[in-house]
């Protein structure tokens, strides 16, 4: 695992390729920032494949974040893969791949790993990962009065959560919290008002947000409706929310729950793609189906 120094320079490094609108300082402290989270401290970790004793040349890094999933019933661990990275002078010789193994090897206790590809599928296949199909629905930003939704507690929300599909990640309030921090740490770097609310509700369901202040739109990170009276209802608040931020438009990860449901431009994941590793047996990725964004890292 990376020393503090070794995650500082490492920070420094990634800042080309997940840095975009700020400076590489603004850039660390963001990372700093965001690993002092509750979410972070309980369950983070940073991974390095060294070469050499004196651990002098970094071959490739990864994140994990270590999360509570569920199986067939059974309540266990998962781990979470993020910021996968290898310099590009050592690309194109398995680095990132041994590292991954590497780090499945030493988390046996975990039901699965999942991470969400930015370069696609084929780098990671070779390792066991299955993609899963992913779909972004956009709509855009407006103001919208009296669709009859107050604000809630994510907490108490998340607590009640039902999750489908034979496996699922089980996400809480500290995950959330970590998302919002990463939109706090955007709104005070490039001078943008936050959203107001995090948690929106209404009887048969419920949306949560985070402001994408990098991109200009704001995510549904989850979102819960019994209805489609519901589910438009909560979307119009989450629209007018994003107007009121500043922000162009509202993006949801589909799920099966919402397929067919939502009059929105509907276009195929070309990054972020879900896959997943299973380690235990009877579990194969058709049985993770409900893929919200609140569970991207």
């Amino acid at each position: 695992m990376a020393t503090p120094a070794e995650r500082l320079t490492r920070d420094r490094l990634t800042h080309a390729a997940w840095g975009q609108r700020l400076t590489v300082e603004a850039f660390v402290e963001r990372e700093e920032q965001l690993r002092a989270t509750a979410w972070a401290k309980a369950g983070m970790q940073t991974w390095l494949l060294v070469h050499g004793h004196d651990r002098r040349q970094v071959l490739a890094s990864l994140e994990t974040f270590r999360v509570r999933s569920r199986h067939d019933g059974v309540q266990g661990w998962s781990y979470e893969v993020a910021s996968v990275y290898t310099e590009s002078a050592l690309r194109g010789r398995g680095h990132a791949s041994r590292l991954l193994q590497l780090v499945v090897e030493a988390c046996p206790d975990a039901q699965a790993f999942t991470l969400y590809s930015d370069v696609g599928e084929r780098l990671y296949a070779r390792g066991g990962f299955v993609a899963r199909p992913a779909w972004d629905l956009r709509l855009p930003a407006g103001r919208v009065q009296g669709v009859g939704i107050a604000h809630g507690d994510a907490a108490t929300l998340l607590s009640s959560r039902a999750w489908e599909g034979r496996f699922a990640l089980l996400p809480d309030a500290a995950q959330l919290a970590w998302h919002r921090e990463r939109e706090r740490i955007y709104a005070e770097k490039l001078g943008r008002p936050m959203l107001e609310h995090a948690a929106l509700t209404c009887a048969g369901g419920h949306a949560l947000l985070a402001g994408d202040l990098k991109h200009e739109q704001l995510y549904i990170v989850d979102l819960v409706a019994s209805s489609d009276d519901v589910l438009h209802r909560l979307v119009d608040a989450s629209r007018d929310a994003a107007a009121r931020a500043g922000l162009g438009h509202v993006v949801l990860w589909e799920t099966p729950a919402l397929a067919g449901r939502l009059d929105a431009e509907r276009s195929p994941r070309d990054g972020a793609l879900p896959l997943l590793r299973p380690l235990v047996a009877g579990l194969d990725a058709a049985s993770w189906i409900e893929i919200p964004r609140l569970l991207w890292v």
